[in-house]
């Protein structure tokens, strides 16, 4: 007997995507996460259009790190999406889905991670690094790459959780004292396209910061050209387009970003003769994250001082919990026990670890064992924070598209375990006992 609408209380939840939440659990069991694709369609058109709407000269570059799986990377290429890529993985992954534009913004990298992005011919190679530079000397560079260096500025600006991406203390890009030498090496290297890259918070909500982040690159860009005669072809103003987790009216006012930026840009162009460049974007979680639920079951309630329901959904399926102090907006759908009471409990998961904690003195609706939580706006850096702590499996995922759910990962078997691991052939002899 499962739920009915005409019974549904607060805090739950009937259907994703137009699919009952008790078919997809019987279907594909649990931890499951689940994304639907009309909301990663919806999101993707929303801050695309208002950036295109206003500077028609526009790269999306989706944040591969944010959602890794190969069919969503697919699904945001198909509505024309590039790739923002940090590593040979999602290089890999990536040119898995087609002819994209990629831009690769890696760091600290090594001679082989250089060469794999070189020999796959990215559209456009951001360095961390001046030093880089003396290696990449050694290796075939495609002219038509536009190669440029990510801007460690110190902008005083922290997204809610406090995380910073420039200052002293960061370790990401190069200080403005050496931009002009950097960028004179690029030169003399025989480099004929310029890009120029800065983002400095994640999760940010204030318009603003984009603008300062455009207004300071910009301001670099003349001095870039005044000093080596040089035109920027990429202006990146990275990703960190951010979402509110428990209130969407907070998310990110795209519209207000989006003019803030490309009016910037323009002025620019304008008051100092400027090369009108490429803008590139690098979206993740605003297109992901409110499109993805994370479903798990009740398997165990437990009444001491403080009542405790326990649920196959662990901080190794969703590790941002405990990694960002996050709180996830709760929902339960009840297949018994429908009375409209409620109470608080503390929601947990199963692994041997007291942080273990999905939601603490949470108000839910009476629960038994057997009833399903969701977790909500788990799409972005849920799945790819994904671990085997405690030797346990990692979720499945599905994709919701047109009132059909497609499985998009298997759920892992108890062989994934050992499938890597090579026993050595000593270990495997009779005798036991200490070394000597």
């Amino acid at each position: 007997m499962h739920n009915s609408e005409n019974m549904k209380i607060k805090n739950e939840i009937n259907k994703i995507g137009s699919i009952e939440i008790y078919k997809l659990v019987q279907k594909y069991g649990t931890p499951l996460y689940v994304y639907d694709s009309k909301n990663i369609s919806l999101n993707y058109k929303k801050i695309y259009n208002s950036f295109l709407s206003k500077y028609n000269k526009l790269q999306l570059c989706y944040s591969v790190k944010v959602n890794n799986n190969l069919a969503i990377l697919k699904y945001i290429h198909n509505l024309g999406a590039g790739f923002d890529c940090s590593s040979k993985g999602e290089i890999y992954l990536a040119k898995k889905t087609g002819k994209a534009f990629i831009s690769y913004v890696g760091n600290y990298n090594s001679n082989e991670e250089l060469k794999y992005a070189l020999d796959k011919t990215v559209d456009n190679f951001i360095l961390d690094d001046i030093s880089i530079l003396d290696r990449l000397k050694n290796f075939d560079i495609n002219k038509k790459t536009s190669f440029g260096f990510r801007i460690n500025a110190d902008l005083d600006i922290k997204d809610d959780s406090g995380i910073q991406l420039s200052g002293p203390n960061s370790k990401f890009g190069i200080s403005e004292k050496h931009i002009i030498a950097a960028y004179k090496k690029l030169k003399n290297l025989g480099v004929q396209k310029f890009s120029i890259h800065m983002m400095i918070g994640s999760n940010i909500v204030n318009p603003f910061y984009f603008k300062a982040v455009a207004e300071k690159l910009m301001t670099i860009i003349k001095i870039i050209k005044e000093n080596l005669n040089i035109e920027i072809d990429f202006i990146d103003i990275g990703g960190g387009f951010g979402i509110a987790y428990n209130d969407k009216s907070k998310d990110l006012n795209i519209e207000r970003t989006a003019k803030e930026v490309t009016d910037t840009i323009k002025k620019y162009v304008k008051k100092y003769n400027l090369k009108e460049p490429i803008l590139i974007i690098e979206p993740g979680r605003y297109i992901l994250g409110h499109s993805g639920y994370l479903l798990g079951k009740i398997h165990s309630i437990k009444k001491e001082v403080k009542k405790y329901v326990g649920t196959d959904i662990s901080i190794n399926s969703i590790l941002r919990i405990p990694l960002f102090k996050a709180q996830h907006e709760v929902s339960v759908h009840r297949l018994n026990n429908l009375q409209n009471k409620t109470e608080r409990v503390n929601l947990c998961g199963q692994i041997c670890w007291d942080g273990d904690i999905l939601r603490k003195d949470i108000k839910l609706p009476i629960l038994n064992i057997g009833d399903i939580i969701v977790l909500h706006d788990v799409g972005a850096y849920g799945f790819c924070h994904s671990n085997q702590f405690n030797t346990r499996t990692r979720p499945t995922e599905i994709l919701i598209s047109n009132g059909k759910s497609y499985l998009i990962r298997e759920r892992e078997r108890l062989t994934e375990f050992d499938r890597l691991v090579k026993i050595p052939d000593f270990l495997n002899q009779e005798y036991r006992g200490f070394e000597e």
